[in-house]
């Protein structure tokens, strides 16, 4: 893949374990330069979190973030990692599906009232890679 003058590739490489170890192969200005998969997202995660503090004119320091609910306990704690990369506090770390239907329950008035049958709605997420389907129940509280 090649951005601009930077060309990356990604490799998995054998570690003392026996395992692979993710990595990119980053040729930035004539020169490699190895970055693991948790330091190529601290820096996307730092560009978004100076970009925040530019947009509100303050410092961001907490954040919450959502990750694919398939995602393994060993990608959520590189995730994880990389916001600590990025100077950042993560309150949580939630599934995709957990954040849309909060986003759309939050601000709805017209859910039925707990004595009521709950409302079930269904969120589909159909991504390049992956297809998620959540069914979730509301009422009011």
């Amino acid at each position: 893949m090649t951005v601009g003058r930077i060309r990356v590739f990604f490799e998995g490489f054998r570690c003392c374990c026996n395992s692979y170890l993710n990595i990119s192969l980053v040729r930035y200005l004539d020169e490699d330069t190895v970055f693991t998969v948790e330091q190529i997202t601290g820096m996307l995660l730092t560009k978004l979190k100076e970009t925040s503090e530019s947009a509100l004119k303050k410092p961001v320091v907490d954040c919450v973030i959502s990750v694919p609910s398939f995602f393994t306990d060993a990608e959520r704690r590189s995730v994880f990692d990389a916001t600590q990369i990025a100077g950042l506090n993560c309150l949580r770390l939630i599934n995709d599906t957990t954040a849309v239907a909060l986003a759309y329950g939050i601000y709805k008035q017209d859910l039925p009232t707990p004595e009521e049958r709950p409302r079930n709605v269904v969120f589909v997420d159909m991504g390049h890679s992956s297809f998620q389907v959540s069914i979730t129940a509301f009422n009011k509280v």
